[in-house]
């Protein structure tokens, strides 16, 4: 990532020194680096897959998910008449799981299982979502209103500030374009 942004900021600085560039091109130039940034940090890696890269809290919900799945789909046959033997011993281990006794108990246990199932994949993207916006935001050595001068890293002027500026203020007033 970091050679894609010294990339990008070599790119910036030679068209830059073209000596007919306004401030509508200035713009749009830093729109595509912002755009671009963007793309390839929400784009999965193409690294393999090995042990620093696998999420284990994502592991375990997903095996949550199929093991709620399953049991959904035998416990959703249950109104269907079904001669297989396996089927029914699963029907009778889950029934016993759950402590369902009657028909109106098999009804409420698949709608409780269709909402933890949604919870929890919704959980999964929140949690996803979140780790982009937090890789995206070390990125950026961003200033807040009282922060100390002296300690910055990057001039407030460099490129990856800029882009981030204009790309977290693209719908406003300041940076309309016709699209």
């Amino acid at each position: 990532m970091i050679k894609l942004q010294e990339e990008i900021n070599r790119v910036i600085e030679e068209l830059l020194e073209e000596d007919e560039t306004n401030i509508t091109d200035i713009n749009n130039l830093i729109y595509a680096a912002a755009t671009i940034m963007t793309q390839t940090l929400n784009e999965p890696s193409k690294i393999s897959k090995n042990r620093r890269n696998v999420k284990f809290w994502k592991i375990r919900m997903q095996k949550q998910i199929s093991s709620w799945t399953k049991e959904l789909s035998i416990t959703d046959e249950t109104g269907k008449v079904s001669d297989n033997g396996k089927l029914n011993r699963k029907k009778r281990k889950i029934f016993q799981k759950y402590r369902v006794t009657n028909a109106r108990e098999v009804a409420q246990l698949i709608e409780t299982l269709k909402q933890k199932v949604q919870a929890k994949a919704q959980r999964i993207r929140r949690y996803e979502k979140m780790e982009i916006q937090s890789s995206q935001n070390k990125t950026f050595n961003l200033l807040s209103p009282n922060d100390d001068y002296s300690r910055r890293t990057t001039p407030l002027t460099s490129k990856c500030c800029i882009l981030h500026i204009y790309s977290t203020n693209i719908g406003t007033e300041y940076f309309k374009r016709d699209i």
